[in-house]
């Protein structure tokens, strides 16, 4: 970020660090991973000269995501970990247990990709526990729904279907067509790898249908 000290309006926010955090997201929404993972990267290095423990916590969870996008599992799980840590021993941060879930959620999809089926679940069924205690309605979802393909993945048909139909319940209910999506294509692979091909051709029509209304 160069040697030139944080630029700060009268409310104390660092002007540099918001430019960055903006840049990283328009990146991340366009794929651009590797570039978000950089200007995140500046982000960090701005938070820590701030010693702003939100910043911090946030910058290190979009870290994480970037490089699953990625495919850095490693580097990763080192993130959504770090994220994680901090944000449970953070004071005075107001969204502290929504990164630990989300940072246990990322942690946990890191490690699916990776094959680690049993360690990703108990990351995803951590990051349920927090998202369900704090009543945090898509953040549940999002963690029921890896969770359903991470145990059909590990042969858990009951339970992987239970947790997907109660994802897509919530996604419904909230209309989240692309959540809805993504749930709806689990349960056509968990469905396929059963062997009933025609419950698995239903819900991967049901998956295109829902992605043509995001």
């Amino acid at each position: 970020c160069g040697s030139s000290p944080p630029v700060r309006d009268k409310s104390g926010i660092d002007e540099n660090l918001e430019r960055f955090n903006r840049a990283a997201r328009q990146a991340f929404d366009k794929g651009q991973f590797e570039q978000a993972a950089s200007l995140y990267q500046r982000v960090l290095e701005r938070a820590l000269v701030r010693d702003d423990s939100g910043a911090i916590i946030d910058a290190r969870y979009n870290l994480a995501v970037c490089l699953t996008g990625l495919r850095l599992y490693d580097q990763a799980i080192a993130a959504a970990q770090e994220a994680v840590n901090l944000a449970s021993v953070a004071q005075g941060v107001d969204h502290t247990v929504l990164i630990e879930a989300k940072g246990h959620l990322h942690w946990g999809q890191a490690l699916s990709c990776q094959g680690e089926y049993k360690a990703a679940q108990t990351q995803l069924e951590q990051a349920l526990e927090s998202a369900q205690a704090a009543s945090l309605l898509q953040e549940a979802a999002n963690a029921l729904s890896v969770l359903g393909a991470v145990l059909g993945n590990q042969g858990d048909y009951a339970r992987a279907t239970k947790c997907l139909d109660q994802a897509l319940s919530v996604y419904r209910e909230m209309n989240h067509k692309r959540g809805e999506g993504m749930v709806l294509n689990n349960l056509g692979y968990v469905y396929q790898r059963q062997g009933d091909l025609d419950k698995a051709k239903h819900f991967f029509e049901q998956t295109l249908l829902a992605y043509r209304q995001v």
